[in-house]
């Protein structure tokens, strides 16, 4: 197994006193099969991922793609292919600022049998999600957020499927 990573992050001036901070990423992951499979769906590991994130007074928007042949042996008709975005705001870092976020994601899994038209393995997902927090001093937050996940796959594997999560957090920073 291979797995690679890296994240570069530059600010540029872009007036008096204004940065854009521009961060960059990219993930490679590969492994290979040194077992014979039950099933030639089966073969090397391969899975790559990009993102971008741009950041400016507060507010980052960011995002990212990947995309895996989750172990299935023809890349070109079979993986998975998944991205996601988001926006937060913060109002700053002190004692009684806010901080807001937002996002969305799609992910599409497949594996292709004789008939393409009918797939033996698929799935496809969406899920938006968005959160808040308050900055009760320096250092010191607590929030919430909430998320929703809709998933279709095979109604042998349970067809349709809608999730629900709230999470309430707090976190110290020093």
């Amino acid at each position: 197994m291979v797995e690679g990573a890296l994240y570069y992050q530059k600010g540029v001036k872009v007036g008096p006193n204004d940065r854009l901070l521009v961060g960059v990423g990219a993930s490679v992951v590969t492994a290979s099969e040194d077992v014979k499979a039950l099933s030639a769906l089966y073969g090397d590991y391969k899975d790559y991922s990009v993102g971008l994130n741009l950041a400016y007074r507060g507010i980052t928007l960011g995002g990212s793609v990947k995309t895996s042949n989750a172990g299935l042996a023809e890349l070109d008709r079979d993986g998975y292919l998944a991205f996601d975005a988001g926006v937060t705001f913060r109002t700053g870092e002190d004692k009684g600022d806010w901080g807001f976020m937002l996002g969305v994601g799609q992910a599409d899994a497949s594996a292709l049998g004789p008939n393409p038209a009918d797939p033996i393995l698929f799935r496809d997902t969406r899920t938006a999600q968005a959160g808040v927090t308050y900055f009760i001093g320096r250092g010191v937050t607590i929030g919430a957020a909430a998320q929703f996940v809709e998933s279709t796959k095979p109604a042998a594997a349970g067809d349709h499927e809608e999730a629900a999560t709230v999470v309430i957090e707090s976190s110290i920073k020093f």
